[in-house]
């Protein structure tokens, strides 16, 4: 079983290490690593043993499982381009780019492609994330239990549905700057009273340490444990009451719906994105251009190009619709450009007489598959 990463940053570099140098669960030689500059893959294949990559199609070529480990805003360029050598090499696909549903990713990929959604935390660095996970209806038990073991190697894995994964994005995953922040607060207060920042930090570090695997080992609800904590009087239950009285647990609920309420929103906008680049939005603009005789499209991983007798007119990439003007339908442009109903969708405008290729070199390099033209029909 072979392993490829394309992106060696952080999250890349916590999970490769947790599975070979940190648990030792799997070998070095077994693991295929690549980045766009290739200077975080080759330290980290070297540090773990592992094996280097030229290329994003590379590690594909050799791989049973490929986690894309890049930027989110970086996928849309890196799965045109694996593509073919996905569908050829039949690999799981697992993402840990956050706020990229199931959907989403399917959407550059051939049908059937099996993927898997994760979200790992920083705390992986050291073994101690808690990473969510979810799949399509097309990753086998097997291959779900291997994406399972895999991120087991840095912390614990909770399998979720997609539709709670943004509700994990909050007790998951914002929520570890929450807990840094209080172990922050709490030690700037004991250095106010007169300890030094490094012992108090390290107090409160290993005493939220101690609190939290009591909650976990002990089965008892956090306010029974509170309760044994706080003894009748004493100076506890005044601390606890100034919490109370300041907030303490209503801005934290407030600070999860902040989250919520903002990782939805990105949600909206990915839609938004993609509905500009889907089979909808590409048959609205057929039917925008249905005046023109001798009309095609061709498509390429969910981005379109526009012919017209035979040469290009157009194409849909990244929520862009790209006009080529030219002489001979440039007042058709000027007219089609006010009909896009989308917010965002605008066309840019390539005023120029551009060669086809040049053309299409601004939407993505790629080999075209052809499609037939749709019937008219209202999005």
């Amino acid at each position: 079983m072979n392993f490829g990463f394309i992106g060696a940053g952080n999250m890349v570099s916590a999970i490769v290490k947790g599975m070979t140098v940190g648990t030792k669960s799997y070998e070095g030689n077994c693991i295929y690593i690549t980045s766009k500059s290739g200077v975080t893959a080759k330290e980290l294949a070297k540090t773990c043993s592992a094996h280097f990559c030229e290329t994003a199609e590379e590690v594909v070529s050799y791989s049973n499982v490929v986690v894309l480990g890049v930027k989110p805003h970086i996928l849309a360029e890196v799965l045109p381009n694996i593509k073919q050598a996905i569908q050829k090499k039949n690999p799981l696909i697992i993402s840990i780019a956050a706020g990229k549903t199931l959907e989403y990713l399917a959407s550059f990929l051939a049908e059937k492609t099996p993927i898997v959604r994760v979200m790992p935390n920083i705390n992986g660095k050291i073994g101690a994330s808690t990473t969510g996970i979810c799949k399509n209806d097309f990753v086998t038990k097997e291959q779900f239990q291997i994406a399972k073991e895999m991120f087991a190697t840095i912390g614990s894995v909770a399998e979720i549905s997609e539709e709670q994964f943004s509700i994990f994005s909050v007790i998951g995953g914002a929520s570890v700057a929450f807990a840094y922040l209080y172990i922050d607060a709490l030690a700037r207060a004991g250095l106010k009273a007169g300890m030094s920042k490094k012992q108090a930090l390290e107090i409160t570090a290993q005493t939220v340490l101690g609190s939290a695997k009591m909650v976990l080992e002990s089965g008892e609800h956090p306010y029974a444990l509170i309760d044994q904590v706080c003894s009748p009087g004493g100076t506890t239950i005044e601390g606890i009451c100034a919490l109370q009285q300041n907030g303490f647990e209503n801005t934290l609920v407030k600070a999860f719906d902040a989250v919520l309420e903002k990782d939805k929103k990105i949600g909206e906008k990915n839609k938004e994105k993609n509905m500009a680049s889907s089979p909808e939005y590409v048959a609205f603009i057929a039917e925008q251009l249905s005046e023109l005789e001798q009309i095609s499209y061709r498509k390429m991983f969910g981005e379109y190009a526009f012919y017209y007798k035979g040469k290009v007119f157009g194409g849909v990439y990244d929520n862009r619709f790209l006009i080529k003007i030219t002489k001979s339908n440039q007042k058709l442009c000027e007219n089609f450009v006010q009909e896009l109903p989308y917010e965002g969708a605008k066309p840019m405008l390539l005023i120029s007489e551009v060669d086809d290729k040049v053309f299409l070199k601004n939407l993505v390099e790629v080999t075209w598959e052809e499609l037939p033209f749709p019937k008219k029909r209202k999005v």
